[in-house]
């Protein structure tokens, strides 16, 4: 089984054959890392599992007085395994981090695929707005609060807002992947 850093791994691999874990490092800080956040001593570990499972292979540069740097490469059945999570169901929560982490390599799918995993969060979305539970998001609840200990206008107010201001991520969430859609049939 893969994490979702060895498969960033494997895509950045693509985008960017005979990097170093160094510079993946750094590619993951500038790119994903808002969505994956990895430190060398996780990047390094997963090299060498991937490298283990026959998914990326190195070749050391020489450093003059020092151990030479390894550099990076996808095999053939690293590219496989990578076309395969691309194109596997991503799990969708309210928080969108898988599907995001997903997406930032869509230069790397197949149109369709793309569509697909648009098309599976556009679904996701309008069941979590027909239903706030599906989303991760309960219509607010004030049953389990001591309306002595706590100001409930505050409570009221603030969560009611916070349900709206949620709800409304949502919605902008689901314009966005419409026009993006419409975008990738018409372009790509």
């Amino acid at each position: 089984m893969f994490s979702d850093l060895d498969h960033t791994l494997l895509a950045l691999l693509a985008l960017h054959p005979h990097a170093s874990g160094y510079e993946l490092h750094q590619v993951i800080k500038e790119s994903t890392g808002y969505m994956l956040r990895a430190s060398f001593s996780q990047i390094y570990p997963s090299l060498n599992k991937l490298h283990e499972q026959g998914l990326a292979e190195y070749e050391l540069e020489p450093i003059k007085n020092r151990p030479g740097k390894k550099r990076y490469s996808l095999t053939d059945a690293g590219r496989v395994e990578l076309q395969e999570w691309l194109a596997s169901p991503v799990e969708l929560d309210s928080s969108f981090e898988s599907f995001d982490l997903r997406l930032a390599f869509a230069p790397l799918m197949p149109k369709e695929t793309l569509l697909d995993l648009i098309d599976a969060a556009l679904a996701w979305l309008e069941q979590a707005q027909s239903n706030p539970r599906a989303g991760g998001h309960d219509p607010v609840s004030f049953g389990f609060l001591d309306e002595e200990a706590v100001d409930m206008a505050k409570v009221r107010l603030v969560w009611e807002s916070m349900g709206a201001q949620f709800a409304q991520k949502l919605a902008h969430r689901q314009d966005w992947l419409v026009d993006l859609r419409t975008r990738v049939e018409a372009e790509f």
